[in-house]
């Protein structure tokens, strides 16, 4: 059947229906329009099929119930349908659904303007590779995901992981335990200035003062002895880049310690404990022993056997020992001669030695001289002063044992002529009675007491009474003779 011109049917058309007896029209149609307000067909194919605008217009399948089963497009753009499958590309300015999973919404590429969605239950939504493509919430800040990667999140609570390249947080609570994974890093800036804690070194906290040269970082670690490392960073000579100041800077705080403090080990320009003025402190001096610098310079250290040294060398030049010392090793010594100093030999009682041999001692009731003799107590002191000016202590003694090749042949110092004088002391300034060193040693040489530089400083009370008693026996002689 071949119309030319208009088949149409129906009042609005403006002829009456055209009837048919119910068989189906089999062949073409051929018509440059084709009106009608309802169209049964098996087969249709056209270049166009226009039906009315707006929502009287609909071409749907005969078992479409809204909401239910079937499908239906209506004039106004609106599809509606139980499942559709795209293999191009769905482009839309505004899609909006209920529910949108895999398997009920297919397509290669779903481009659209904006997407509102009750739940997206898809394996992947994939965004182009560009800070323009995004997922967002209607707000527009509460939550931003990226194609490039980037996101906004107001608030997130994750029971699994959570892995992103870069991002800032603002304020972030952990009821649970974060744990970082293989080669994470945790740090406070990408340069300079930081505190970082690495998985490759997770027994300690690495970090960098943003001193110039920086390479290696300084760390703090807990060692599984009770105690914790320090460590300044050093630059690429492998030096300390920075002096460490805690609890309060250089001049002020407090640091309580349970367990040990341990510092690099220092020098004697760099020592491992200083103050502001790095070159003073506490550094190792070397194996079991510290040092004391000041200024770059040593000053005392000090050694496991309770030795101190003092002086500004490399071996010092004094030795205190924190024991009583004796006379072969003692207290007060010197590194070179360690057998000569001072020591305590008893209670109440210091003794100076040299060569290991006891010189001179003090205590409360006594001043000993053992080398002179053992025990020189009472009034009978066999100790006495030679010269005022050269204050050398003597023996004094008269034993025989202590002498030989004794004679009695020396009547001649009965004409020693011994000149009583009275004088005035210049050095303390008193008037004394007495005999003049000098008068005598010029008649006898060993009438008198000499100093270092062998000057006359006193006579010899002892052979002064030599004098007397020749004189006595030359007058009793005498007598003898006259009687």
């Amino acid at each position: 059947m071949t119309f030319r011109d208009v088949l149409g049917g129906g009042p609005a058309q403006g002829v009456p229906w055209h009837t048919h007896d119910g068989a189906d029209i089999s062949g073409e149609i051929v018509a440059s329009t084709i009106k009608a307000e309802r169209f049964l067909g098996g087969v249709i194919t056209g270049k166009e099929i226009i039906i009315a605008g707006g929502v009287d217009g609909i071409i749907r399948s005969d078992n479409f119930v809204a909401g239910a089963t079937g499908w239906r497009v209506s004039g106004d753009g609106v599809l509606e349908a139980h499942a559709g499958i795209f293999r191009g590309t769905l482009n839309a300015d505004d899609l909006t659904a209920g529910t949108i999973a895999a398997g009920r919404f297919a397509a290669d590429t779903i481009d659209v303007s904006a997407l509102n969605a009750g739940t997206i239950g898809t394996h992947i939504l994939k965004l182009s590779n560009s800070s323009g493509s995004r997922i967002e919430s209607n707000d527009g800040t509460s939550l931003i995901i990226r194609g490039d990667g980037s996101a906004v999140f107001t608030d997130i609570t994750a029971t699994g992981e959570i892995h992103a390249n870069t991002g800032t947080l603002g304020t972030l609570t952990i009821d649970g335990t974060l744990t970082m994974g293989s080669g994470g890093v945790f740090r406070t800036n990408t340069s300079g200035n930081r505190i970082e804690i690495i998985d490759t070194f997770a027994d300690r906290i690495s970090f960098y003062t943003g001193a110039g040269g920086e390479t290696t970082p300084g760390v703090i670690v807990a060692n599984t002895t009770p105690s914790l490392d320090l460590n300044s960073p050093k630059n690429g000579a492998g030096a300390v880049s920075a002096v460490l100041l805690i609890a309060g800077g250089a001049s002020q705080g407090t640091v309580a310690i349970i367990g040990q403090l341990r510092a690099q080990f220092g020098s004697v320009s760099a020592p491992g404990f200083s103050f502001s003025d790095s070159d003073t402190g506490l550094y190792r001096h070397g194996t079991n022993a510290w040092g004391l610098t000041a200024g770059g310079a040593l000053t005392a250290r000090g050694t496991s056997t309770g030795a101190v040294f003092f002086g500004s060398s490399a071996t010092g030049k004094g030795l205190v020992q924190n024991n009583a010392g004796a006379v072969g090793n003692p207290t007060f010594s010197f590194e070179a001669d360690t057998d000569t100093g001072l020591y305590r030999s008893s209670t109440n009682s210091v003794f100076l030695a040299t060569s290991g041999v006891a010189r001179f001692g003090i205590n409360v009731a006594t001043v000993q001289s053992p080398a002179i003799r053992d025990n020189t107590t009472g009034a009978d002191v066999a100790v006495h002063i030679t010269t005022t000016g050269s204050g050398d202590l003597m023996r004094f003694t008269s034993a025989l044992k202590y002498k030989s090749r004794v004679t009695t042949k020396v009547g001649y110092l009965a004409d020693i002529a011994l000149i009583p004088t009275k004088h005035y002391r210049k050095d303390d300034g008193q008037w004394r009675y007495g005999l003049i060193a000098d008068w005598l040693t010029d008649q006898d040489p060993l009438l008198g007491g000499y100093n270092d530089d062998g000057e006359v400083e006193n006579y010899d009370s002892s052979a002064v009474m030599a004098v007397m008693a020749a004189k006595i026996n030359r007058l009793e002689a005498k007598l003898e003779v006259a009687a």
